[in-house]
């Protein structure tokens, strides 16, 4: 007997010796692992951190390749375009194109050429270089040609045999070194793309298993230490019971034959529990019956059904308000399957009734906006699947809710915004505002849209979807296609007028010059000769030379408003009036007056003054009476500056009130032979030109007044360039 204690005393020790040893190995084992897997994670880090910043490297290098790529062409499109457009027109302003682009191309090959590795295809380069030389040396010849006035040679040259082949040799050559430096950027994109990926994995695999074997010992660790929980039992269950006890609203227990209360907590004991949930007997805590109806219902459901029971129950409060209380009861089975207790515990759910009920509406005013709002409005996962449209959407494309929906949103979405509809990966922090994109409808049409585009996250801030709208633009898209095509149109317009100035200037006035030369000889040489009748003629051809000269340049004049600027400056017309009135020098029978102080206005001086100068020596040249009268004013309208020049003179009829501002058009009269009739063309076109309006009354006998207007942006010192837009040349 005594042996039999020794060896099971011996046992003991033994076990107790082995168990602390198994401690000891399996503690040393985790540690040993764990700093295995540091290490590992350590050195991994460090190598895929590496690897990422040569991807990265890489893929901005293949990103800014195809840029150069793109700048490249361009550039030497730009620069082939300006030397044939310069030979083709004559113009040599295109030489200062060619040389704003020339560098910009030598800048762009030189870094392609650094992005390349050493000796990266040298003989197509060196061969590009000797052709992009000989080009060049070509193009400055035929540049000095049109400098000189050889246009045809300098086009000679561009379309020659000799420099369409050098250029076929630099285009192949730029476009082969091009094309093979982005297959190179790209491959080695893609080679450190894979590298890095299988480093992640590898990564990944080795710190797992790393991971597990730490897991594992430190499983094996804590079943050697769960025999020694069971002390601690005890103590835990003291615990729970204070927690129990801390609880802020009322807990149970019930024994669920006759539903007397085994436990309960102090907010159960001190009566925080609403009408129809009293228990009796609860300040005992122990032995008292639940009589309460609806503790009785929620028991008696877990009775019958045999599973957890979560009910809700609503009173009214001493102030009158709804209360909402939810209760929760789970049955305890022993071991033969029957429910012997009950747990129930009651919690106060006014506050999250309340928000639902204000979630609730809120859901229901949003989806009554996503329903009426004027714009087509489409929501989609993380996958691009269609999640929602709203009934705009569905007008705008033709498609039904059930014909998009859980479907990719590329149905609709037409290149370039095909492969990112509804989501953008290269920003997830900020909105997408007014993007330019088209959708395909079902019959085929495509529409031009501008689109926003914002993220649906989760609570937590991730991603989960997107939401886009869309304004159908396409009317404005066309608009602007026409407004563009009638720019150009007016462009080309204001290019024949400038031509057509240019000829009036130096190719009219010769034969004018060499007519007036020719009649001053025969007066002066066969004077003698002449009779009275001859003498005349003699005179009506100076005279009527002379009015084709000044209709010439009346035309040059009314060519150049607008087109010929000069800068604004603030005009004070008190001070400038009396100026053009002693530049003009009236007949000492009239007299010009003004009625009131004029305003400064902001304005180019000499438009001013060729408008004042052409009305009052209108005005004059027309007097017919013994004494005139001219009177200057101005008055302040709401919107613009009013001002007028009056005369005593014959006046006009009314059938004239709109031809005397047409162009070479006069009213027949004693000195109508004076008139070009370009002065009140000149007139009409300057005030328009600045946004105003140019108008006469007259009646027969009591003279004349013209009225014109300026907007009143126009006044004091303001410099409102609105007026740009306006200009035509």
């Amino acid at each position: 007997m005594n042996g039999e204690n020794w060896m099971n005393k011996k046992s003991g020790r033994v076990s107790e010796k082995k168990k602390k040893l198994l401690d000891y190995f399996e503690i040393r084992k985790s540690i040993f692992l764990l700093i295995v897997t540091v290490v590992v994670s350590s050195g991994s880090v460090w190598f895929i951190s590496d690897l990422y910043g040569k991807f990265r490297h890489a893929s901005r290098d293949y990103v800014r390749v195809i840029e150069l790529k793109g700048l490249i062409a361009y550039y030497d499109e730009v620069l082939t375009m300006s030397a044939k457009m310069a030979s083709a027109t004559g113009d040599s302003s295109w030489e200062k194109r060619y040389r704003q682009f020339e560098p910009k191309l030598d800048c762009a090959i030189k870094e392609a050429t650094l992005e390349a590795p050493e000796n990266f295809m040298k003989v197509p380069i060196e061969q590009t270089d000797v052709a992009n030389a000989k080009l060049v040396a070509m193009e400055n010849s035929a540049f000095e040609l049109v400098r000189n006035g050889k246009a045809k040679a300098a086009s000679k040259i561009l379309n020659g045999k000799d420099y369409e082949t050098q250029k076929h040799i630099y285009t192949s050559g730029i476009s082969q070194f091009a094309g093979s430096l982005g297959d190179y950027t790209e491959g080695r994109f893609k080679y450190l793309y894979t590298l890095f990926l299988a480093a992640v994995v590898l990564s990944v695999v080795c710190i797992s298993i790393l991971s597990y074997g730490i897991i594992y010992s430190l499983q094996r660790y804590n079943l050697i230490r769960q025999k020694e929980a069971g002390a601690k039992i005890d103590e835990q269950e003291a615990f729970l019971n204070n927690v129990l006890q801390s609880l802020q609203y009322p807990f149970f227990v019930f024994d669920a034959k006759d539903y007397t209360v085994l436990v309960t907590n102090s907010a159960a004991r001190e009566g925080k529990l609403p009408a129809g949930l009293e228990c009796s007997g609860l300040p005992s805590g122990k032995g008292g019956r639940c009589k309460g109806p609806e503790h009785t219902s929620v028991l008696n459901q877990v009775k019958e059904k045999g599973n957890p029971v979560i009910i809700e129950h609503s009173y009214c409060n001493e102030d009158g308000k709804i209360q909402y209380v939810e209760i929760h009861a789970f049955p305890i089975y022993d071991k033969k399957g029957n429910i012997k207790q009950i747990i129930e515990y009651v919690l106060d759910i006014t506050e999250r009734k309340e928000a639902e009920a204000a979630l609730k509406n809120a859901k229901e005013r949003v989806e009554h906006l996503f329903k009426i709002v004027p714009s087509g409005i489409c929501t989609v996962d993380k996958d691009r699947i269609v999640t929602s449209v709203n009934d705009r959407w569905c007008e705008m494309t033709g498609y039904s809710p059930e014909e998009i929906i859980g479907k990719s949103c590329s149905i609709f979405a037409v290149e370039p915004c095909q492969g990112k509809c509804g989501l953008y990966a290269d920003d997830v922090e900020k909105p997408a505002i007014g993007r330019d994109c088209k959708v395909r409808t079902k019959d085929g049409r495509t529409l031009m849209t501008s689109k926003n585009i914002d993220y649906l996250r989760d609570v937590d801030g991730n991603v989960v979807g997107g939401i886009e709208s869309f304004e159908d633009i396409t009317s404005v898209k066309k608009n602007d296609e026409k407004q563009t095509k009638l720019v150009e149109e007016l462009q080309s317009v204001n290019r024949e007028l400038k031509d057509f100035a240019y000829i009036i200037s130096h190719d009219l006035k010769a034969p004018l010059r060499g007519i007036t030369t020719l009649a001053e000889w025969l007066v002066t040489d066969y004077s003698d000769r002449f009779d009275d009748d001859g003498r005349e003629q003699m005179k009506l051809l100076s005279e009527r030379v002379g009015r084709m000269q000044k209709m010439i340049d009346g035309v040059l004049q009314y060519s150049r408003v607008g087109r010929v600027r000069e800068e604004k400056s603030n005009v004070n017309l008190n001070e400038l009036i009396p100026q053009i009135i002693d530049s003009i020098a009236p007949p000492a029978n009239i007299k010009i007056t003004v009625d009131n102080e004029l305003p400064k206005i902001f304005f180019e001086s000499t438009r001013i003054v060729q408008v004042f100068q052409n009305l009052l020596s209108n005005a004059i040249k027309y007097l017919d009476k013994p004494e005139g009268h001219i009177r200057i004013g101005s008055a302040d309208e709401e919107n613009c500056l009013k001002f007028y020049v009056a005369d005593n003179g014959p006046g006009i009829e009314e059938r004239y009130f709109e031809k005397i501002f047409q162009l070479f058009q006069t009213v027949s009269g004693n000195k109508s032979s004076e008139s070009t009739g370009v002065g009140l063309t000149v007139v009409k076109k300057i005030v328009e030109l600045y946004g105003g309006k140019i108008w006469v009354e007259s009646k027969v006998g009591d003279g004349s007044t013209f009225y014109f207007t300026i907007p009143k942006d126009m006044v004091g010192a303001q410099t409102n360039e609105r007026l740009e837009a306006n200009l035509v040349g």
